[in-house]
Formats: C-alpha cells, sequence, structure tokens
C-alpha cells in the first residue's frame, strides 16, 4: 500500500472515472469539506454556547487563517480530516446521559473514517473515550464508550488487514519512507516546527490555550477539555515525527477548529460584548496578515513556480518511449503528466528505498534513500534536486548543488560520473529542465554543455 489517505483517494476516483482531473477534484472536495467544518463548527457553538456571538468568533477565527484557506485547494486530504474530526468531536461534546446509544456507533464510524484519511487519527481516540467516560461515568456509558472505541479500531485494523493480505505488509510504504527512531534531534526539529506555526500567527494558538485555561480555571467538566485533548495528541504526534515541512503549515489544518471551538467558548466567557468583539478584532489583525505578506505567501508563491515549471518538465518526459526510466525526488507531478516509468529516489513509491538503512534527521519527509540501488535499476534519466524549470542553462550549479541526501548518495558513487552527462530539455515555453542522461540516449530537443561535469 503505497499512501496513507486512503480514504481520500477513494473519493476521488468516482470523480476520475468521470473524466475530471484528479487536482481539480481535490478541489472541488476540498472546497466542500471547507465549507462543512464551517458550517458545523458554527451550528455547534450556536446551538451549544450562548447567543450568536461565540459562533461567529468560532468562524472568524477558522476563517482568518491562511492555513486552512490555502489548504481549500491544496489538493491533499487535509480538509477532508478536518471535516470529520470536526463532526466526532462536536458530536462527543453534544452527548448527555439522554443521548441514544446508536450515537456511539455514529461516532466510532466518524472517528474510524478519519483514522482512514491519515493514520494518527486513530489516536483521537483514546482521549474523546476518556472525556465521554468523565462526563458520563455509569455502566450502560462504559459498554457504548466501549462500541464506539471498537467501531473506531475496525476501520484501520480492516484495511491493514487488506494491506496485508494484498501487498504482504499492513502499514503503508509512506511510513517505512519517513519513520525515524526517537531522538533527541528529532525532537528538536519538531520543536522548531512548532515554534514556526506559533510564531506565524503571531503566538494567537498558544494565546487561545492560555486565556481559555485561565478563564475555565477549575471547571475540569468543560466542553474545551476535549478539543485541548486533541490538539496535545495532536502535537505529541508531530514531535514524535520530527515536524512537516509541506507549506503553511499543512498537517495543523485539522487542528485549526479545534482552536476554533476553544476560542468560541472563550468569547462565551466575556461578560462585555465590547470585549468580546475586541478580542475578534485582535484575532483578525494577528492572524489575517499572514495570508497576504511574509514567508508563507512568498514561499507559495514559489511552489506555485516551481508547480508550473515541474508539469512542463513533466509533459517533456512524455515525449519519450514509455518504457524510459526516470529516476527522480519530487515525482508527483512527472509522473502525473506521462506514462514512463518512474523510480521514486525518495522511497515514498519504492519499497526497497523506503526501507534503505542509513536516513538521518535532515528535510522532513526526504531522509530515505539509496544511491547503489538507484544505479543498479540503469534509470535512462536521473533528476537530482526537484525537477525545474530555468530561463538559461547554469552548469556549474547544476553539477554542483547537494540537494537531497538521494542526490548526495548518487554522486558519491563513482558510476554516476563515469555513465551520465548533463543535458538541458528544452521545454514548451522556451525554458530548460536540467537532467542526466544516460550516455549514448537520444532524447530529443536538448542541449549538452560542451565540458563534460
Amino acid at each position: 500500500m503505497g499512501y496513507s489517505n486512503f480514504l481520500w483517494i477513494v473519493l476521488l476516483y468516482p470523480f476520475v472515472l468521470l473524466g475530471v482531473p484528479a487536482h481539480a477534484a481535490a478541489r472541488i472536495l476540498g472546497a466542500l469539506f471547507a465549507w462543512g467544518t464551517l458550517t458545523r463548527v458554527y451550528v455547534y457553538a450556536r446551538h451549544e454556547l450562548a447567543g450568536r456571538l461565540p459562533a461567529v468568533a468560532a468562524v472568524i477565527a477558522l476563517a482568518s487563517s491562511g492555513t486552512f484557506a490555502l489548504w481549500v485547494f491544496g489538493g491533499l486530504e487535509g480538509q477532508l480530516l478536518a471535516f470529520l474530526l470536526t463532526l466526532g468531536v462536536t458530536g462527543a461534546l453534544q452527548v448527555t446521559r439522554e443521548t441514544p446509544n446508536e450515537r456511539f456507533v455514529w461516532l466510532g464510524v466518524v472517528f474510524g473514517l478519519a483514522s482512514i484519511t491519515r493514520p494518527e487519527a486513530i489516536a483521537y481516540v483514546p482521549p474523546t473515550a476518556a472525556w465521554l467516560w468523565l462526563r458520563n461515568r455509569n455502566q450502560g456509558r462504559f459498554v457504548d464508550i466501549l462500541v464506539f472505541v471498537c467501531v473506531a479500531a475496525s476501520f484501520p485494523l480492516t484495511l491493514s488487514l487488506a494491506a496485508w493480505l494484498y501487498y504482504g505488509d499492513p502499514l503503508p510504504n509512506t511510513y517505512y519512507a519517513k519513520h525515524l527512531p526517537l531522538s533527541e534531534a528529532l525532537v528538536v526539529r519538531g520543536l522548531m516546527m512548532i515554534r514556526k506555526f506559533a510564531a506565524d500567527y503571531r503566538w494567537v494558538p498558544a494565546g487561545i490555550i492560555v486565556a481559555w485555561l485561565i478563564a475555565k480555571r477549575g471547571s475540569f467538566l468543560a466542553r474545551g477539555w476535549l478539543p485541548l485533548a486533541i490538539i496535545v495528541t495532536f502535537t505529541l504526534f508531530f514531535l514524535r515525527i520530527g515536524g512537516d515541512m509541506l507549506q503553511y503549515h499543512r498537517m495543523w489544518v485539522p487542528m485549526l477548529p479545534m482552536f476554533a471551538l476553544l476560542f468560541a467558548e472563550l468569547v462565551e466567557q466575556v461578560r462585555w460584548p465590547a470585549l468580546a468583539m475586541t478580542l475578534i478584532a485582535l484575532l483578525i489583525a494577528l492572524t489575517l496578515p499572514n495570508s497576504f505578506r511574509g514567508r508563507n505567501i512568498d514561499s507559495l508563491r514559489q511552489g506555485d513556480e516551481f508547480v508550473e515549471g515541474a508539469h512542463r518538465v513533466g509533459r517533456r518526459l512524455a515525449q519519450l518511449p514509455d518504457s524510459t526510466v526516470v529516476a527522480a525526488n519530487n515525482v508527483g507531478v512527472i509522473g502525473y503528466e506521462n506514462h514512463v516509468r518512474i523510480l521514486d529516489m525518495l522511497g515514498l513509491t519504492n519499497a526497497h528505498i523506503a526501507r534503505a538503512p542509513g536516513k538521518e534527521v535532515g528535510i522532513a519527509g526526504h531522509e530515505s534513500h539509496d544511491g547503489s540501488y538507484v544505479l543498479d535499476q540503469t534509470p535512462d534519466i536521473i533528476i537530482l534536486g526537484m525537477p525545474r524549470a530555468v530561463t538559461k542553462p547554469n552548469p556549474v550549479w547544476d553539477t554542483g548543488q547537494q540537494g537531497y541526501p538521494s542526490d548526495m548518495d548518487l554522486r558519491r558513487d563513482p558510476r554516476f560520473a563515469r555513465e551520465y552527462e548533463l543535458r538541458y530539455l528544452k521545454l514548451s515555453d522556451g525554458r530548460w529542465s536540467p537532467v542526466f542522461v544516460r550516455e549514448g540516449l537520444d532524447v530529443g530537443d536538448a542541449w549538452k554543455p560542451e565540458r563534460r561535469p
């Protein structure tokens, strides 16, 4: 089993069968689930909290987040997980002693679906079960909570069993590609990523938690303890994996509704409407600018340029025979645009490289490598670093850049310098893409530096 977002792929498949491109379908679904999350947060807060202002505050807390807005159209499963987690948490918060037993089965289904959207979601079941038990302690409810846990756990267990029977391994390949032993360096990297998330939003997420804790001090059965427990659970997971490098804090998307629920409950505690409005205005003033200026939006613009160039590289590779073997690091876009054989040097879609020894803490999710294995497969083309479109060839740069550990592995092997030469593929817009081509291979319109590097 290659990737770990199983349910997201399942939901995209019907669109593809109807002829809708996968990236367009992902944006459609992302928008639908984002609106679903906003609606659910508003309806819950409007129904359960006093007055309309807390509900409006929760929606504003979400809508003013550049992270939430970007990943509406980012193409990944974050908005689906955010919707399911919001649905499950708010559903659990509405449980009372009079709630029928069927609600616990429904909660189990929701959390189960979340856990086959991204595997870490199963970790949110224990704090939810503990909170349900603390709020409704009696023998009958213990059975209901046990049913909830069993139903939720049945989803990832069934998926793992199916993967084991079909692939011979219950875990997705990305687990092996990204897993690193627990170490101080890994935790330090995770702490740096958490600090970056908080700092990019002017420490508003931390401020919401601290303010809520002060407002609810002594109230051990307050609703906000469950969203807070979910945030803490995610933070521990985030530290364990050493953080994530994708733009605009993509892994925090499912946590944003939890912060919004805390903020709504905080606003509810404010007795003076003018002060509550001031809190909302302060949140907007501190968080909204991150959507328009700063390193996140700059990185996003650069990312857009990279993706556009990578699409052109992929379409250029489509001019080669389908039997062509291309070894590359960032394979998603270039693989989408053609039918050549792709060898993923980062191991996300390659079982051998994912399990290769020698990984060290570096760029999160990009540590796997086995240059000797890559060269043993005799690829026709090797793309070091990221697939790029450049306006002017620069052989000195392209032969000297360090890149990922997978690139450095190749450079250390004498076969790479002996058997491959730098070429610049001509792209449809007149730009060039640097690649290393097996000696003697005809790749069509390409420029070769006069001197071999």
